[in-house]
């Protein structure tokens, strides 16, 4: 018995990162993400909800230490890595250079080509396109 369950996509990612005015400026005048939700004008609480295709991104300020500094900005994106399905993952990869983003250069990957960039934080962002 019992009904069925199931898990039908994610959410939404939430990434902690040092600077959210930082962040904001990489994904919405680089990535091209999208401001939406209650917090589309300014963000609310150090908090900041971002979209792109079908994902939800949700950048949350993290607390200051009492040196001024966030905690760990270089270590905060270390394992964990980000995959995107994109279509033209060569002009994709261009717009971002021409946005002055330094992602690096597409490649081959058996039957995907893909690239990758690093957010302030060190989240690692992949962008793939099916060859198939």
């Amino acid at each position: 018995g019992g009904g069925r369950h199931v898990i039908e996509g994610l959410g939404f990612v939430r990434l902690e990162v040092g600077d959210l005015a930082r962040s904001l400026a990489f994904y919405l005048g680089g990535l091209s993400f999208e401001r939406v939700g209650a917090d589309a004008d300014e963000p609310v609480d150090g908090v900041a909800t971002l979209r792109a295709g079908r994902l939800t991104l949700v950048l949350v300020q993290a607390p200051s230490s009492p040196g001024g500094r966030s905690n760990g900005d270089a270590a905060r994106g270390r394992g964990v890595d980000l995959a995107m399905a994109v279509s033209g993952v060569d002009a994709y990869h261009d717009a971002l250079v021409a946005r002055g983003i330094a992602p690096a250069p597409p490649r081959d990957e058996g039957p995907t080509r893909a690239f990758e960039v690093v957010d302030p934080d060190g989240y690692r962002w992949r962008f793939v396109q099916s060859l198939a």
